[in-house]
């Protein structure tokens, strides 16, 4: 099967917004000459101009995030060619990252070089800039960044007293406020900043169930502050703390419901997928553009009562509405220090803890209220319609996670001025998911519904390194690589208890750079780099009945999985223009993506009678991915820059899934 998307985006301007800055003081500072600002990212872990890394990187700048009207990861990859981001099922609840045609969820996002492994992310308006790395990224971002990675640095403080209140309206009545403070609490020394935003939208879409309400609500409120240390001019200590808060209503999901003639049985993680193109918005019944929205009744007493005594990570009443809500803690803590020589040492430090809940219907539509629904229930025994009163027309699930991850990383870099340079470090990475619990629910008058629940626990060692050699003046060769262990421990809590699983992937990543500087700000580069992601268990099936494990038979259920490859081939080309004024970025890239790890949703039936939902992962994905990226900005006037991406992928997959009719 083959597939080619083509994507080419530039910067419209969302919304309308009033922005009041006040410095502590009148500034006539000079403005630099005509042209655009050169951008500095830190891909290879050191400071380095955009234009001169050999790596394809998009940096979005935070004057381009406010000129833009970029708030999320979504809106931000439509400037970032490579990247395509979106949420979950229930819109926020899941990241979705794909680089490159390749599709993952959490894991590739990084705050100040740290990474982070839910699903939350930093205010944008307190964001310095955006790197978005495309391709292999293993050798300095490590675990499950053979994809690409995705790094949010944060603002200093400033040394200077200034304040700034940021006000925005649009469609929806969507607001965006934001205010900032910053200034020194010793002069040159220490430096604090601290910045507050709330956002919130009405939701696009009128629920036709229960027209008072509207889909698609949103709200964030973040609180971030930030202490900068510089007691001299060698030794830099940032210090950064984060809370999130992101509640969500009942998400603008729609079913097309059909049979199999108008279902293609092509496979995929949730089976069937609809024939031919699909219909426009004005094409689809208004009917089923709706969701279930009241928690009440029979329905409350067993989602946020738990009757059935599931067990719980966190009380439920943390949310008691459909949708989704998650809450963020973040703290990290930079350290670099500079020798008189030279020597560059650094330290990153970083612990996230990830608290969500969602109550979501997965029929897509208001089961309750609509007049004549025919609530469709797919079993391994074939389709069951339950004839239900509108009162108990509903399928609703309750998800709880909640996790932890923290990391240190220790650097060493030499000398950049030296014909051979090079950099080396370790790493580690703790990762602990307390359990996902769920979903569980409830079709009222139909069987019984629950989810699994399994406790996972990952602890990455790792160390790396590169080493880089100007074989003459303008030709340099680069060689990195990175050694880790993943630790990953699996374990089945719910509704039946399995030994702990234990397995360690080890993994070496390499990377060959070779670039020419050709011109001032300008390269041609080629590479060649390899990454993993490490594997893992469907610990789920383990001591489950010779009944279950029949169903589950045909669908090649092993509790291990491998991890699994990419290979990644790429030339490209950046160039400088016009003293300055224009800047453009074309890369050609070849891809190999083996031993993929393919989740499949799957149901099947206990001894009682109750639905069981399980997700089996196996390694039969291939794909060979071939594509051009390119990005462009031209500074027009001094004050009038205008930018533009485009993206060409074409896809082969090779092996895939294929659940039988």
């Amino acid at each position: 099967m083959k597939k080619s998307i083509l994507h080419a985006a530039v910067s419209p301007l969302a919304m309308l917004a009033f922005s009041l800055t006040v410095p502590a003081a009148p500034s006539f500072a000079q403005q630099s000459s005509f042209g655009l600002e050169e951008i500095v990212v830190t891909a290879r872990r050191r400071e380095e101009s955009l234009m001169e890394v050999p790596l394809a990187i998009a940096a979005v700048s935070a004057q381009s995030i406010e000129s833009a009207g970029i708030k999320d990861l979504n809106t931000l990859a439509q400037y970032t060619p490579g990247l395509w981001a979106e949420g979950g099922v229930n819109s926020r609840n899941q990241r979705q990252l794909t680089f490159r045609g390749l599709s993952v969820s959490t894991g590739q996002v990084f705050i100040d070089g740290a990474p982070y492994a839910g699903n939350g992310q930093p205010n944008l308006g307190d964001v310095a800039r955006v790197e978005v790395l495309v391709g292999p990224q293993s050798v300095y971002f490590g675990r499950s960044t053979f994809q690409g990675a995705v790094n949010f640095v944060t603002k200093d403080p400033g040394q200077e007293y200034r304040g700034k209140i940021n006000v925005e309206y649009g469609s929806y009545a969507t607001t965006d406020n934001q205010i900032s403070l910053e200034g020194p609490i010793i002069a040159d020394k220490l430096a604090a900043r601290i910045t507050g935003r709330a956002y919130s939208t009405a939701g696009q879409w009128v629920n036709q169930g229960n027209p008072s309400n509207r889909l698609g609500q949103q709200s964030s409120k973040s609180l971030t502050g930030t202490l900068l240390f510089t007691p001299n001019d060698k030794l830099k200590v940032k210090a950064l703390f984060d809370v999130l808060l992101d509640e969500d209503g009942a998400p603008p999901d729609i079913a097309l419901k059909g049979d199999k003639e108008i279902f293609c049985q092509l496979g995929g993680t949730q089976g069937a997928y609809y024939c031919g193109a699909l219909p426009s918005v004005k094409q689809i019944d208004p009917r089923i553009i709706s969701g279930n929205d009241v928690v009440s009744g029979n329905l409350k007493t067993l989602l946020l009562g738990n009757t059935n005594n599931y067990p719980l990570n966190f009380p439920t009443n943390f949310m008691e509405h459909f949708g989704f809500k998650q809450l963020v803690y973040m703290g990290h803590l930079n350290i670099d220090y500079a020798t008189a020589s030279g020597w560059n040492f650094s330290s990153i430090t970083a612990i996230h803890r990830t608290q969500s809940q969602t109550i979501i219907s997965p029929v897509y539509r208001n089961s309750q209220n609509l007049r004549n629904p025919a609530l469709d229930l797919r079993t391994p025994a074939g389709a069951v319609q339950f004839p239900l009163a509108p009162q108990d027309r509903c399928v609703c699930l309750l998800t709880q996670t909640l996790g932890y991850d923290g990391s240190e990383e220790l650097r060493i870099t030499s000398p950049q001025d030296q014909r051979l340079r090079g950099t080396a470090g370790a790493n580690y990475l703790y990762v602990r998911n307390k359990g996902n619990l769920g979903p569980y629910g409830y079709l009222q008058t139909g069987p019984a519904f629950t989810g699994i629940w399994t406790r996972t626990v990952s602890s990455t060692p790792a160390i790396f390194g590169g080493l880089y050699y100007d074989v003459a003046e303008k030709l340099t060769i680069g060689a990195e690589a990175r050694y880790q262990w993943d630790k990953i421990t699996a374990q089945a809590k719910f509704p039946t208890s399995g030994p702990p699983l234990t397995n360690t992937f080890k993994s070496f990543s390499p990377r060959i750079t070779l670039d020419y500087k050709y011109a001032p700000d300008s390269l041609i580069y080629a590479l060649w780099s390899r990454g993993y992601r490490p594997g893992g268990f469907n610990s789920a099936i383990v001591g489950q009945t010779p009944a279950v494990l029949a169903q589950l038979a045909s669908n090649n259920a092993q509790i291990n999985y491998a991890q699994e490859k990419l290979d990644n081939y790429e030339i490209g080309i950046k160039s400088t223009w016009l003293d300055g004024r224009i800047r453009t970025r074309i890369d050609a890239y070849y891809d190999k993506w083996s031993e993929g790890q393919v989740p499949n949703t799957l149901f099947y039936s206990n001894p009682n009678g109750s639905l069981v939902q399980i997700t089996l992962i196996t390694n039969i994905g291939a794909v060979d991915l071939k594509g051009v990226e390119s990005e462009a900005e031209f500074a027009i006037t001094e004050k009038f820059t205008v930018s533009a991406t485009a993206n060409y992928q074409t896809s082969k997959i090779k092996s895939y899934v294929y659940i039988p009719e």
